[in-house]
């Protein structure tokens, strides 16, 4: 009986240690979302630059090629940004998930 009651003792402990750490998880996990939200609205905010910039460009007629190359290169790295933090937002997705059919199977 009490080799029983200590196995059970430990089927619980490790079941309480993976619950706290699924939990610990997830919070890390909403934690990388805040953090890619950031990324995303820097990603937003330079698309904003770089159309600003295009439009300096055509008011400039001297520098109007250096203005051009340079929004050029904005557009494509808030692009790139951009899709980084999509795909980083749907791993995200993908992790908590499966996190939690990993908690509701542990009950």
């Amino acid at each position: 009986m009490r080799d029983e009651a200590h196995n059970l003792t430990g089927v619980c402990k490790v079941c309480f240690d993976k619950t706290k750490s699924t939990s610990t998880l997830i919070k890390s996990i909403g934690e990388i979302g805040q953090i890619t939200n950031t990324v995303h609205e820097i990603a937003y905010n330079t698309n904003i630059l770089a159309v600003n910039t295009a439009l300096q460009a055509v008011r400039s007629s001297e520098n109007s090629n250096g203005f051009s190359v340079v929004a050029k290169e904005m557009r494509k790295l808030s692009k790139d940004v951009d899709q980084s933090s999509k795909d980083i937002r749907e791993t995200v997705q993908n992790i908590l998930h499966e996190l939690n059919v990993i908690d509701q199977d542990a009950y």
